[in-house]
């Protein structure tokens, strides 16, 4: 076998860490530390980003419920012993809050 001197690249013939295709090394991408083709990356992006963005509207859901019971004098500091919340049974709270507060605003304000 001829040598053309050429070093190889270390990314050549690397599968898809998704996908199993074999990746060109000029297109390869990586999502956080996870080496993917293309598609793959934008697939994970767009997901992380509409999920990046459902967790805001549910920060933004919470501090506007946390505000309302402050200003309706609903808000007392538990036990200290007391058990976390778990989340299904806080997004379900959340849920009833954002209910309630639709059917109380006029509709032209939502």
């Amino acid at each position: 076998m001829e040598s053309t001197g050429a070093i190889p690249s270390p990314l050549a013939n690397l599968p898809c860490m998704n996908c199993k295709t074999i990746v060109d090394p000029n297109k390869a991408k990586i999502f956080m530390g996870v080496f993917c083709c293309g598609q793959c990356h934008e697939i994970a992006t767009r997901q992380y980003q509409r999920l990046e963005r459902e967790l805001r509207a549910m920060l933004t859901l919470t501090g506007e419920t946390i505000r309302l019971a402050l200003i309706e004098g609903r808000m007392t500091l538990g036990p200290a012993d007391m058990k976390e919340t778990p989340k299904s049974e806080l997004l379900r709270s959340l849920i009833d809050l954002a209910e309630k507060r639709a059917k109380l605003l006029p509709k032209e304000s939502q």
